[in-house]
């Protein structure tokens, strides 16, 4: 299963305060190769400036560099970008996630705000939502993991 994270999922997957949240149980799936996590390079170089304004450079190229083992990224083309601006979502960014998750072929977007996805063509869950229907249909649980 192929799970797109929108920017504000990729913040909470590198806040630390959030390891043992939401974020954190979807990278213990990633982890255990039960799914593949996927962003937008665009959406991870923005979490990483940001993060590098409030840690530093050399936290950021740690995290940069570990998440390779859980994260996959998509690329943003010109033409992403000219396809965005066609389709007249409100917001670029969320539109640009978008079209990411359709390039990669995603079975989901898992975001905090799915107002902001509602033209996507790609079926979007909170991650409450996601985590629940991977107990549901796959019958992966990993609770014991932060009890």
């Amino acid at each position: 299963m192929k799970a797109f994270l929108d920017t504000d999922m990729l913040f909470d997957l590198f806040d630390k305060e959030q390891s043992f949240s939401e974020a954190g149980y979807i990278k213990a799936m990633a982890f255990f190769n039960d799914i593949e996590i996927w962003a937008s390079s665009k959406s991870f170089a923005d979490v990483l400036l940001d993060l590098q304004r409030q840690h530093g450079a050399e936290e950021v190229k740690s995290l940069a560099a570990s998440s390779r083992t859980f994260l996959y990224l998509c690329s943003i083309t010109e033409e992403n970008v000219f396809e965005a601006a066609r389709r007249g979502w409100s917001d670029l960014d969320r539109c640009l996630a978008s079209i990411a998750a359709e390039k990669i072929k995603a079975d989901v977007i898992i975001t905090r705000d799915k107002e902001a996805f509602e033209h996507s063509f790609i079926p979007i869950a909170s991650p409450g939502e996601f985590i629940q229907s991977v107990r549901d249909d796959y019958g992966l649980d990993y609770d014991k993991l932060f009890e």
